[in-house]
């Protein structure tokens, strides 16, 4: 369909063609459905031009290997779950942040939209959620405040005690060390 699109067929693409373009390789993701070697995409490109290399994604290999390298350390399970219940909570309630934006206003700070925690592009939107965190944490402590005072909504005294604990702190100054490095390296 792509090939279509500009006017190409494959076998237009195949290295002894002449006067077009030669198709070297074929970047994809990890999935079946795109490197399955009977019925993935990669098998029909390779029944066309067999001289292709099929290339599974430098970035998304990325995401892979740190997404593996985290998965059986508890804490940051339960950081990445603060993250998205924070970002759940403020965007399923408009009420809630619309007294966020009003506790930053008071602290003279201005709210970063939080992000969701995508797995497919994993270490760009972790560093958007740690880095809205970062920026949001006072506004947001101190909302979580005044919410847990009132009993509602009642995660927010959970919340509330993780944020505020010394190991939930830690983690996300290292995240806010690390992320950015791996951000870069997954965009390049």
């Amino acid at each position: 369909m792509a090939l279509q699109k500009d006017d190409l067929r494959f076998e237009d693409l195949r290295a002894d063609s002449t006067d077009a373009p030669t198709l070297v390789c074929a970047n994809f993701d990890g999935a079946s459905v795109m490197l399955g070697k009977k019925s993935g995409v990669i098998a029909h490109i390779l029944n066309r031009v067999p001289e292709v290399i099929p290339i599974h994604c430098v970035a998304h290999k990325l995401e892979l290997a740190i997404l593996d390298s985290v998965k059986n350390i508890p804490f940051l399970k339960k950081y990445d779950s603060t993250l998205r219940g924070l970002f759940i909570m403020y965007r399923a309630s408009p009420k809630r942040l619309r007294e966020l934006r009003s506790v930053a206003e008071s602290l003279e700070t201005s709210v970063i939209s939080f992000t969701d925690l995508k797995k497919t592009r994993w270490v760009s939107s972790k560093c958007r959620a740690v880095k809205a965190l970062e920026n949001n944490m006072s506004a947001v402590v101190t909302h979580l405040e005044a919410m847990s005072a009132k009993g509602d909504p009642p995660e927010a005294r959970g919340y509330l005690d993780i944020l505020t604990s010394l190991d939930f702190l830690r983690t996300m100054h290292i995240m806010l060390d690390f992320i950015p490095l791996v951000t870069s390296v997954s965009q390049v």
